[in-house]
């Protein structure tokens, strides 16, 4: 229910503030915007080496942010976000059915969330919590999260579900896995000999893998 609330609010936060609709918007390289952007049934490309002085939201569409290059949030409902190598979030980032993929050395200021999808980091850092519902979670060449990997529980399922988290090319957790929301879900947590979790793993299956 609460993520059909957020989906709600975001419909009319975008259809009140004069969002693009079956249109995409697409920043080309070097450039500086200094407002939010808004597609519905389109997609956000953003090209290397630009500054968005505000945020991204897209419903039905794709978000692709260039290398080196910089936004203050992002919100995606049905598409999947991708962000290029030396790029930044200063904020979070949150998907409603998609993937999220950071490349190399690409940072997220506050957290990453997502509700249907996967997380995928690679030598990429979040400097706050990983939260997902539905999806599985990849830390790849010497990836970081900061805080926390947080698996939350869905309600209304009497089907038991299955998250698989995996740390692979030392990579690092900082915070704990913590599945303790999650009572429906069998948490599996995949960690090869050269990556750490410095926290606690709470209601999860920790695996070592050599």
């Amino acid at each position: 229910m609460k993520y059909l609330i957020l989906f709600l609010s975001a419909m009319v936060l975008m259809v009140g503030c004069e969002a693009e609709v079956n249109e995409s918007i697409t920043i080309e390289t070097n450039r500086n915007v200094d407002k939010d952007l808004y597609t519905i049934n389109g997609d956000i490309i953003i090209g290397d080496h630009c500054v968005i002085n505000g945020a991204l939201k897209s419903i039905n569409g794709r978000i692709e942010i260039g290398r080196e290059s910089k936004v203050e949030d992002i919100k995606s409902i049905n598409g999947q976000v991708k962000i290029a190598e030396n790029s930044k979030v200063a904020e979070s980032v949150t998907v409603i059915n998609g993937a999220v993929t950071l490349k190399a050395n690409a940072v997220v200021g506050q957290d990453v969330n997502t509700v249907n999808g996967s997380i995928r980091l690679v030598r990429a850092r979040v400097l706050g919590n990983v939260f997902t519902v539905n999806g599985d979670v990849f830390l790849e060449d010497k990836a970081l999260v900061v805080g926390s990997i947080v698996v939350k529980g869905k309600t209304g399922e009497d089907e038991k579900r299955k998250v698989e988290i995996f740390l692979n090319d030392s990579s690092v957790v900082e915070g704990n896995i913590d599945g303790q929301k999650a009572e429906n879900t069998q948490i599996l947590v995949y960690l090869d000999g050269s990556s750490q979790i410095k926290g606690d793993v709470i209601n999860a299956e920790l695996v070592y893998k050599k």
